[in-house]
């Protein structure tokens, strides 16, 4: 088990001498994410991301939702990106659902920012009613009379 962890670890970081044909699969990156994931628990956590070289600021680029903790599409998108920006090859498949797994990201980031856009539309429609009945309400009452 350690020499696969090591092995794995060895092919993931930056290596100047490594082959030009290695290519980066999602299947590759789903092995990477178990054999990494020692405790069984879903996700990466702090040391196991370690492990892979993925300490500190790189933990904190990659985990998209703030956890502190890596899951499996967090993984695999900042393997997509890691090896791109090592001139490393990823299959179309790999490259295929990080998109995806980003696209669903923005998607729900958009929803997210859309529902507070229509929220405080709302609150400013009701605002802009409680103003004109206020201002209706002043002109049936007339004007007052200063004593």
């Amino acid at each position: 088990m350690f020499l696969v962890t090591a092995a794995l670890v060895l092919a993931l970081r930056t290596d100047a001498e490594r082959p030009p044909r290695e290519v980066l699969t999602l299947r590759g990156a789903r092995q990477v994410f178990l054999v990494t994931d020692r405790n069984g628990s879903g996700v990466l956590e702090r040391a196991e991301a370690k492990a892979l070289g993925w300490g500190g600021y790189s933990l904190r680029i990659f985990d998209q939702d703030s956890s502190g903790s890596l899951d499996l599409e967090e993984v695999v998108v900042a393997l997509r990106e890691r090896a791109s920006a090592e001139g490393r090859h990823v299959t179309t498949e790999l490259a295929a659902e990080a998109t995806r797994i980003l696209a669903e990201r923005r998607a729900r980031s958009a929803e997210r920012a859309g529902s507070r856009v229509v929220r405080g539309r709302e609150r400013l429609l009701r605002e802009r009613g409680r103003s004109k009945q206020r201002a209706s309400a002043r002109e049936q009452d007339g004007p007052k009379e200063k004593p």
